[in-house]
């Protein structure tokens, strides 16, 4: 956000706060790493910048997963092994048909997610 949109426009933190309806401070913790990216902020630069709100909730959904790898030494958690004959957890409802048996990635559940909501309320979703 910083190098892409505020210094390629040429903004200082202070306009950007202010085209963005945000106080100077959540956009500068953002910025500055301090603070994660949140819905409401991302539907912000996406309406005032035309930055996809989607492109940049899964860029920090990126950040979020490295950070945690990067700590997953300091999780003391075991494997769960329980009881053999139960099986796992699985999908369930409409996606699940839409899922089961592929191997995905992210943009392609989220594009299964999409399809689904463009036939439950149209296309505009």
């Amino acid at each position: 956000v910083r190098t892409e949109i505020v210094q390629a426009l040429g903004l200082s933190v202070t306009k950007a706060a202010e085209v963005l309806g945000v106080r100077r401070a959540r956009l500068s913790a953002l910025l500055n790493g301090k603070a994660a990216l949140s819905a409401d902020m991302a539907l912000r630069i996406e309406k005032a910048f035309g930055t996809s709100m989607d492109m940049l909730m899964r860029m920090q959904a990126w950040r979020d997963t490295a950070r945690m790898r990067a700590k997953a030494h300091e999780i003391k958690v075991e494997r769960y092994v329980g009881d053999s004959a139960k099986p796992l957890p699985t999908l369930r409802g409409p996606l699940a048909q839409d899922v089961v048996g592929r191997r995905l990635d992210c943009e392609q559940v989220h594009e299964a997610i999409r399809q689904r909501m463009r036939r439950k309320y149209g296309s505009s979703v």
